[in-house]
């Protein structure tokens, strides 16, 4: 009876593992399909010349960046379309995360100096260093 019980206990503990892991990966799954319908939308602000409100939007979008890196634990390693590179070269992930993050604080620096040019060019890097870490980091399937 005991074995069973240990069995048991030991059987939900390995379950509340993959469900955290598990959870991890649609934590971040959803951070980056936020952060790219609000990237979108700065965007459209940028055109419409609405500063006050891309302001608040390049902050939210630095702060969910900033949340992604504890979402990319090691046991979730082969889930979602995070291709395995990812922990392999964390260093290099990590810094191009970094940047990114970076490239939101500069729009809201920029814009709050209210020099749009420098937001609109941080705006740019802030896609060309999407595009270039899932070309690298991210399976089309």
């Amino acid at each position: 009876m005991r074995q069973k019980l240990l069995m048991g206990l030991f059987a939900l503990f390995l379950s509340g593992v993959s469900m955290a892991d598990h959870s991890a990966v649609e934590q971040r799954q959803a951070i980056f399909e936020q952060v790219e319908e609000d990237t979108e939308r700065l965007e459209k602000l940028f055109e419409q010349q609405q500063w006050d409100k891309s302001v608040a939007l390049a902050l939210t979008l630095k702060n969910q960046l900033q949340s992604l890196q504890g979402l990319f634990p090691e046991e979730s390693k082969g889930e979602g379309r995070s291709r395995s590179k990812i922990w392999d070269n964390w260093q290099d992930f990590s810094q191009r995360l970094g940047r990114l993050e970076n490239n939101y604080q500069q729009i809201n620096s920029a814009l709050l100096a209210g020099n749009q040019t420098q937001a609109e060019q941080a705006l740019d890097d802030a896609g060309s260093s999407c595009r270039s870490c899932h070309m690298k980091y991210r399976s089309l399937w």
